[in-house]
Formats: structure tokens, sequence, C-alpha cells
């Protein structure tokens, strides 16, 4: 499934691209190409470390995308231990400097935590392109597959599991696109309906109060708003 939608959806990433520029342009067969490399290897890495952890799954953190590059070096959740994003996760869980890489995804894997990305293709997307109908229908029409992967894990999720949402502008459209509704007014947020996330026989739900991004924070995740949202 994972191939497929990679492929299938090219034509909403290319839409997004172009919708503030009234064109028709397709995405180059090198950026095309460069975009399912970046996205075999993070989903190979994924895999991976889903290996090492050995517990239930308490803790998800859902994200957007591993970020691009032009170069064969993937700056990944799972392949960077150093990179800002799982500095901030490890913080909340252990506040002192693991001694090396693979301390650092067993502190995780220990906690039962795992990141999940909401979209398979790792574009430098914008505040405005985020903010758009079309990003709304691409992370709706991606959601089936990252929700699947976690599905089809192997693992045994808690009950009592804890969701965060990584990015603010991309968990909105999250919220709004798995059947919630968000209303911003008067500069203030509110969540009108939660979204509901259904993984076998057991459902989550999550709102605007698993955001661990806003606009206090400069819209990158907080290890403050970690733990309270994961409650450690």
């Amino acid at each position: 499934m994972g191939n497929d939608i990679f492929h299938k959806n090219i034509p909403l990433l290319e839409k997004l691209i172009n919708h503030k520029r009234g064109l028709s342009c397709k995405l180059s067969d090198p950026v095309k190409q460069q975009l399912y490399e970046i996205y075999q290897k993070t989903e190979d890495l994924w895999c991976r470390n889903l290996e090492k952890i050995d517990t239930e799954i308490k803790y998800i953190l859902i994200g957007e995308a591993p970020p691009w590059t032009f170069c064969s070096n993937v700056s990944y959740f799972y392949e960077q231990p150093t990179g800002p994003l799982i500095s901030t996760v490890r913080k909340a869980f252990k506040d002192e400097m693991p001694k090396n890489r693979a301390e650092t995804y067993d502190i995780l894997a220990r906690n039962g935590f795992l990141l999940v990305d909401s979209l398979p293709y790792s574009m430098p997307y914008t505040s405005r392109q985020r903010n758009s109908v079309s990003y709304r229908e691409l992370v709706k029409a991606c959601s089936g597959w990252w929700i699947n992967k976690l599905k089809k894990s192997g693992k045994t999720f808690s009950k009592d599991l804890k969701i965060a949402l990584g990015y603010y502008w991309n968990g909105l459209q999250l919220i709004n696109a798995l059947g919630g509704e968000t209303e911003i007014k008067n500069n203030r947020l509110k969540t009108l309906k939660s979204a509901e996330l259904n993984i076998g026989s057991v459902r989550f739900q999550f709102d605007t109060n698993n955001l661990i991004s806003n606009k206090e924070t400069g819209y990158m995740p907080s290890s403050e708003k970690i733990k309270g949202v994961y409650r450690i």
C-alpha cells in the first residue's frame, strides 16, 4: 500500500505546489526520484526501529514528513539522533544526554514511543501551503497509509495511548481530515469536534489539546508540551 499511495497521490502534491500560482506544472523526474528514494530509505529506517520496541506502544507522535534534501544522506528522526525534533522528544523522557545513538533510540523504545509521519513526501512545505485546502486534501488522502502502518505493525497499543501532534498546521489539518473540526476565532484556537484514530478494535480521540507546538513555541515542538500531552 505504501508504494501505491506514494505514486497515486503525486497529482495532489503537484496541485498543492501550484495552488497559488494558477499553473499546471509537473514535478520533474529527478525531483520525483529523489522524493521516492527518501521515502524508501526512511520507511526502511522506520521498520528497523519498530523491531526494537518490545513493549506495548504508549506514546505516538504524528509528524509531517522527513526533511527534504538534495543529497543522499537523509536527515530523519530515526537516522540522526542529534536533530532538533529527537532532542526535544528525548528531553521529555530523560534529561541527560545519552552516550550514543543506540542509547537514544533504546530510551524511546523502552518507553513505548513511536513516531509516524502523516505524509510520504519530503517537501519543504510553507505555512501558506499547509493552511490550504489542497494540503488538507493531501493529508486526508494519505491518512490511510500511516494508519495502516500502525495497524499492521504487529505491536500492541496501550488502551491509555497518548497521541501528540508534532506540528501546528499539519496537526490542525490532521484533526479536520480525520473527522474533527477546529476553529480559529479572535486569534484563539478551539476544538469543535475531536478527531478519531481507529487501530484495530480500539479507538482513540485527539484534538487541539494534543498539539505540542503553537505560536508561543514558534510553531516548533516543545519538550514541556510533550510532557503535558503525554502526562510524564
